[in-house]
């Protein structure tokens, strides 16, 4: 198989998997922003924090840190809460923001890193 053929297959099937990816986090955020007032509140707020934790792990983790005590910080300056669906898709943000960077920027250069220290030629 040509090398054209190969790279053609190999960043098709890295764009697909971005793809699913943030399709993935998209739905989450949809379902839950769908679901009622209370459902939010309960079960519907475990299974979306789950979710968006699953597929932003583990830099997710941090982000998520971070922007509640930033969003915290904002809304003790502003004497105010932003609301549930501001505060929501902020944190949505920035959680496919990490997990994007995380999964598709960071993972593979270090991936590469990596492999090209181990495939070095040995003096």
């Amino acid at each position: 198989m040509p090398k054209i053929v190969s790279a053609f297959r190999k960043r098709l099937f890295l764009v697909l998997i971005k793809a699913g990816w943030f399709s993935l986090c998209a739905a989450s955020l949809v379902w839950y922003l769908y679901q009622d007032q209370e459902v939010r509140a309960g079960e519907a707020g475990i299974a979306f924090a789950l979710a968006m934790l699953i597929l932003t792990a583990p830099l997710g983790y941090f982000a998520w840190l971070v922007t509640a005590l930033l969003m915290g910080a904002v809304e003790t300056f502003l004497g105010g809460s932003l609301g549930e669906i501001a505060t929501t898709i902020i944190l949505w943000a920035t959680l496919v923001s990490a997990g994007y960077f995380q999964w598709f920027v960071l993972a593979p250069a270090l991936v590469s890193a990596l492999w090209s220290y181990i495939r070095r030629p040995t003096h």
